[in-house]
């Protein structure tokens, strides 16, 4: 946000020593273009907000970025929706991040089946991932990982690696179950912290399968 403002300013500044109408022009609709950033907000969270939806902290690393998410759903398949304030959702199963919207490099879908079978089973073992993700030019790319999983306590740690990156995603597990509590999970062009669910006034809809 900081850095953001700071190009506001010097956008702003800009205009005011431009000495021509064109340059001020173009400086004029560079700056109009930063607005969507500083005051994107969504009305649904604060529906959400005001229903009492359970929530999560979610903070991106290294960054100033924290969100309070709000559980929109609850799938079929009992996968979660959650939204951001600003509009941008993360869908999780059984806290394992799946999928995410507007976040950018954003994960449209990911088979995570192989993790998800040793932490119910809190084994340690070797783990492929999945991932389908939409790249700067609006296309979907297949990428995969092959990830060692170790478990100490109640703690599962998932080391991956692929063609073009790696990174190393942190869980805290339920006993018994192997379910993610809270977590450090890459996600997009960074990693995100994901704190425990609260439970609030209300409990979320299911989502109805169709016939």
């Amino acid at each position: 946000m900081r850095r953001i403002l700071s190009c506001l300013g010097l956008l702003v500044a800009l205009s005011g020593c431009a000495s021509t109408g064109e340059p001020q022009r173009l400086v004029r609709e560079a700056t109009v273009g930063l607005l969507p950033f500083l005051e994107r907000h969504d009305a649904r969270h604060e529906t959400l907000v005001r229903r009492g939806a359970p929530s999560r902290r979610a903070t991106l690393v290294g960054s100033e970025t924290m969100l309070d998410l709000r559980q929109v759903a609850v799938m079929p398949d009992g996968r979660s929706l959650w939204l951001a304030p600003d509009g941008s959702g993360f869908t999780f199963d059984e806290g394992l991040l799946v999928a995410t919207r507007g976040v950018g490099n954003d994960f449209m879908s990911s088979d995570l089946s192989q993790l998800r079978a040793l932490l119910r089973s809190g084994r340690d073992g070797t783990a492929e991932r999945f991932h389908s993700l939409l790249n700067g030019e609006g296309r979907i790319v297949l990428r995969s990982y092959v990830c060692s999983v170790t478990i100490s306590g109640l703690t599962a740690r998932e080391d991956c690696a692929g063609l073009t990156e790696n990174f190393i995603n942190i869980y805290q597990i339920s006993p018994g179950t192997g379910r993610v509590l809270s977590s450090r999970q890459k996600a997009g062009r960074g990693v995100w912290q994901f704190g425990p669910i609260a439970a609030q006034g209300a409990a979320m809809p299911r989502v109805k399968e169709t016939p």
